[in-house]
């Protein structure tokens, strides 16, 4: 896996194939790049090159000290585009990679392309709408919980109660490896 030396800092990432059509794949938080591998399997063509990199501070990704952690995971995307130009540029993001994708394009990088999936912001968009506005209210009763599992010593019961309510699928029902 190759490891970049770029004015943000090491960038690590997975990468597929060799083109002028470069395809980013941005993972989710408390995942890796290697949760895309699959998808960019099914994504290779020839003239085209994929690249995950992994976000700041997983695997040996390391941006500056003292940066925000969000604006690192954009520095880590904005370094993508510069180590492989590209004629045409396609951005698939998954929830937090979404989030960083678009907080990029916000931000001045350029996408033929995006795939913004499950990223959590764009149920805050729209506060007009009553349906937008239950979702911002759930997800703020769920990060209220991870908050209040932290500051009591509890961690695992925070996260245990967010990830029961974003998969369906309750804490004690997951496999011990997912749970670790």
């Amino acid at each position: 896996m190759p490891i970049y030396h770029t004015a943000a800092g090491l960038v690590e990432a997975l990468e597929w194939g060799d083109g002028p059509e470069l395809f980013v794949l941005l993972h989710a938080a408390a995942t890796e790049s290697h949760s895309l591998s699959s998808l960019a399997t099914l994504l290779l063509r020839p003239d085209r090159r994929v690249i995950a990199p992994a976000l700041d501070r997983y695997g040996a990704t390391t941006t500056r000290e003292g940066s925000d952690r969000v604006q690192a995971h954009v520095d880590v995307l904005r370094a993508c585009t510069e180590i492989h130009p590209a004629e045409r540029r396609v951005l698939f993001g998954h929830s937090m990679g979404g989030l960083i994708g678009l907080l990029g394009a916000i931000g001045g990088l350029v996408f033929d392309a995006m795939v913004l999936y499950e990223p959590i912001v764009t149920a805050w968009l729209r506060t007009d709408l009553p349906r937008d506005v239950a979702l911002w209210d759930w997800d703020r009763m769920i990060a209220a919980e991870v908050v209040r599992g932290v500051s009591t010593g509890d961690p695992a019961g925070g996260i245990a109660a967010s990830v029961t309510a974003w998969n369906e699928v309750p804490w004690s029902d997951l496999p011990s490896a997912v749970r670790a």
